[in-house]
């Protein structure tokens, strides 16, 4: 591992972002390298976070490459540490807990595709991240509050941790690791002198930073699968005592107030837009609102809605990237999208206030190239404008955009693919990748930009028409399975494949459900059946409650199903995977709409009204 040189000051990790941490007249070296990382010494965390993303992708392409030559699980786990994971650990004690929401979900992005190349459930960001701080942070942590002018290596576990590892922590490390499995592996580090006599003794290496649990399932902390195993049996022709509205609403209603005593509605704390910040509980209130069930507390919901997106609406207007108000899940777009729907079930005139400023985001999504890191996904790109353009129109009643604003950004979009699969060499005509990552899923891939561009076909002449069905029919020679690959050209491991929303079948769905609602070919309603098949079995995850990468967003599926074809065999299995949430993991952001609770109330409100049920703001009816 490279010496991490930094100039000679006195460094200690805190909570908050330092507003000064050299002294005065001090020469400060304006980015410091380490782990062949180059940062910005002054802690400037997005650009430091762009730099350990880039490091990680790349390191963690190198640890897929590595698979293709049979390497076994053990060593790529320890290269996976020694290598993919240093990024991560570098990140945490750079950042601490003041990264934003964007930066932490592209951090987490990383951890989960190595994970998923080694065939390992990572534990988040902000696991590690919480943990690190811990250790580092005065007066608890190992480090107190020691000055160090120079730290020459990531070791977290030469500090001597506190507490100490339990003892059948480090046995079954042993066990699993070092004695019995690979003492092939342990000799080298040993020979090398890279284990000192405490670490011999032990038969751990020194070099593995605490806590290791965040790397490594085999200490019993973490299984090995991504989802519960379904012990139910199929449809019997019948739903079940308790499948009806009484047993539902007081659940909804019991789940609002616990998010309502938690959220917090502060401008300081509305990062994260509709994807983890506190408009998506805006429009999780709206969304209960407009249920006739739920006519008691409607205006009390809407009331509440107002407050939370009031404040939504004025950190959105003092965002300073005119790209990121443009983006819809993680930015603006979205924030002034709600904030229209909300004032105008309200009667208030106002609601064309933050209409206007969404349509005036248009022109900033014009330009094929908008975005460095990708211009045409869901979260923040021109297909995300395009989606919650689609939900204005259903929710209000008329078309936000003219169709020649439409159309220009549909043109971008399409030119921009064109122009990526020429530069990229595609056999095909129409690619988009996201940080680099040619995604195909719903969440930053193909399926959804192709899903937008149905949604608005009637702008599009015919041999654009032609290019996205033919763009789609690609798509589906990609299926593996019956599920979809996270990028292109990924081997799913069917021990431990993704059926997430964000990446999986259960996001690709809704491009077929769309094609088969615009042209009743029977292949793309199969297609449909299938993944709905796939998520029965695989579906009922353990990354928590949430709609992105969750049990409810998996649970939509049987939704959708059960819109299209009427078959209430997909509202039985949709109403079973209920009751797989109070076992899932709990996630940071709990009460979030697309990570926490605030999507599972969408989800049971649907579940009420199953002939109006949707997948929030992702709609295909319309």
């Amino acid at each position: 591992m490279q010496e991490l040189m930094i100039p000679q000051i006195p460094l200690v990790v805190s909570r908050t972002v330092p507003l000064n941490m050299f002294p005065l007249g001090q020469h400060v070296r304006k980015t410091v390298k380490a782990l062949s990382i180059t940062t910005d010494s002054r802690l400037k965390h997005t650009a430091n976070t762009e730099a350990v993303f880039r490091k990680g992708m790349s390191r963690r392409y190198f640890l897929r490459k590595l698979t293709c030559f049979n390497v076994c699980n053990k060593t790529l786990e320890i290269f996976q540490q020694s290598v993919v994971s240093s990024t991560i650990v570098f990140a945490a004690v750079l950042c601490g807990s003041s990264i934003g929401a964007r930066n932490t979900h592209r951090l987490n992005e990383i951890i989960g595709r190595a994970g998923s190349v080694i065939g390992l459930r990572l534990e988040i960001f902000e696991t590690l991240r919480a943990e690190v701080t811990c250790q580092l942070d005065p007066p608890v942590g190992p480090l107190g509050s020691r000055e160090y002018s120079k730290v020459s290596r990531i070791n977290m576990a030469s500090c001597k941790p506190s507490p100490s590892p339990p003892v059948c922590w480090w046995s079954s490390w042993r066990r699993t690791t070092c004695t019995s499995h690979h003492p092939s592996i342990t000799a080298p580090i040993q020979s090398a002198g890279l284990m000192g006599p405490a670490a011999q003794r032990e038969h751990r290496p020194a070099c593995f930073p605490w806590p290791c649990r965040f790397w490594y399932p085999d200490l019993g902390l973490m299984e090995n699968t991504r989802c519960f195993a379904n012990r139910f049996s199929d449809y019997g022709g019948a739903l079940l005592p308790g499948q009806s509205a009484e047993a539902v609403l007081p659940a909804v209603v019991a789940k609002i107030d616990r998010i309502l005593k938690k959220i917090p509605v502060d401008i300081s704390d509305c990062d994260g837009g509709l994807y983890d910040g506190p408009a998506g509980v805006a429009y999780m209130l709206y969304h209960v609102s407009e249920c006739p069930l739920f006519s008691e507390q409607r205006d009390v919901y809407l009331k509440t809605a107002k407050q939370i997106i009031d404040v939504s609406v004025r950190y959105a207007d003092a965002e300073p990237d005119q790209n990121m108000r443009a983006a819809f899940l993680l930015g603006g777009a979205g924030i002034y999208a709600v904030a229209a729907m909300i004032y105008k079930s309200l009667g208030l005139a106002d609601f064309v206030k933050p209409l206007t400023k969404f349509r005036n985001l248009w022109e900033v999504c014009a330009p094929i190239n908008f975005l460095e890191c990708g211009s045409d996904e869901l979260f923040v790109g021109r297909a995300g404008y395009l989606c919650a353009a689609l939900v204005l129109k259903q929710k209000l009643g008329f078309e936000i955009l003219s169709k020649d604003q439409i159309k220009s950004i549909c043109q971008a979009i399409i030119e921009s693919g064109k122009q990526y699969a020429r530069r990229k060499r595609k056999p095909f005509l129409l690619m988009y990748s996201y940080y680099g990552t040619e995604y195909l899923g719903a969440a930053h891939g193909l399926s959804s930009v192709l899903q937008m561009l149905l949604s608005y076909q009637d702008v599009l002449s015919g041999p654009e028409k032609d290019l996205v069905w033919q763009s789609i029919d690609f798509l589906m020679t990609q299926e593996q399975n019956c599920n979809w690959p996270a990028e292109l050209g990924a081997i799913i491991e069917r021990e431990n494949e993704l059926v997430h929303w964000c990446h999986g079948a259960p996001g690709v769905a809704y491009l077929f459900a769309k094609a088969y609602l615009i042209n009743k070919k029977p292949q793309y309603l199969d297609t449909c059946i299938r993944s709905g098949e796939l998520v029965w079995q695989k579906g009922l995850l353990k990354k928590g409650p949430g709609i992105c990468h969750g049990v409810a967003g998996s649970a939509y599926v049987f939704l959708l199903l059960y819109r299209l074809t009427g078959n209430s065999k997909y509202l039985y299995q949709f109403i079973f995977t209920e009751e797989f949430k109070a076992g899932s993991l709990s996630v940071t952001s709990i009460y979030s709409l697309f990570e926490g609770l605030s999507g599972t109330v969408c989800f049971l409100v649907d579940l009420l009204q199953p002939d109006q049920s949707e997948f929030p703001l992702f709609s295909v009816f319309v």
